[in-house]
């Protein structure tokens, strides 16, 4: 990965997808001691977004998603999401999501979380990818050194598709 752009953050978040078709590509984005994210797509109308070619690294939510809370029918491609914290989602929250060809590492959320279904915390310390239709699916992705209190690697709810990839040295407690 080799970008010219560095954006840090200095308030809760970066990027917010707003508007349909929306691209971010080959940015690099760093988190500070702010607590907050990368990118966020939370809005019905922002479908058919694209991050791709990007690094996302050192966010601390305390929310959904570390680096990236994406919903609503988007591609994530060739990007490297390592160091976050959050909630749920550890480097991300997925809900009709496409993702693949990235590199998931060394991201975590709370290990006291004694329940997967319900809880407001502790799932998936890679990835969370929820099951509203169409059913996020994730491939081709190295996970690895992630942790969390279930779903060490990725915590997949019903109807949710991952195959075709290498999730290996995670921690589930």
């Amino acid at each position: 990965y080799t970008h010219s752009s560095v954006l840090k953050n200095s308030a809760s978040l970066i990027f917010s997808i707003a508007g349909a078709n929306t691209v971010i590509d080959g940015l690099s984005f760093e988190g500070t001691a702010v607590a907050g994210r990368a990118i966020q797509n939370i809005t019905a109308t922002a479908k058919g977004g694209i991050i791709r070619n990007c690094i996302m690294k050192n966010f601390n939510s305390n929310a959904d998603g570390g680096a990236l809370n994406v919903r609503y029918e988007t591609e994530i491609y060739n990007c490297l999401i390592t160091n976050n914290t959050a909630k749920k989602g550890g480097a991300g929250y997925f809900d009709q999501v496409i993702i693949h060809d990235c590199e998931i590492t060394n991201n975590s959320v709370p290990t006291t979380a004694v329940k997967p279904i319900g809880s407001t915390e502790g799932g998936g310390g890679g990835l969370f990818l929820t099951n509203a239709a169409p059913f996020s699916t994730a491939y081709n992705l190295y996970v690895s050194g992630n942790t969390a209190s279930f779903g060490g690697g990725v915590y997949a709810r019903s109807n949710t598709k991952v195959y075709n990839s290498i999730i290996v040295n995670n921690t589930a407690t």
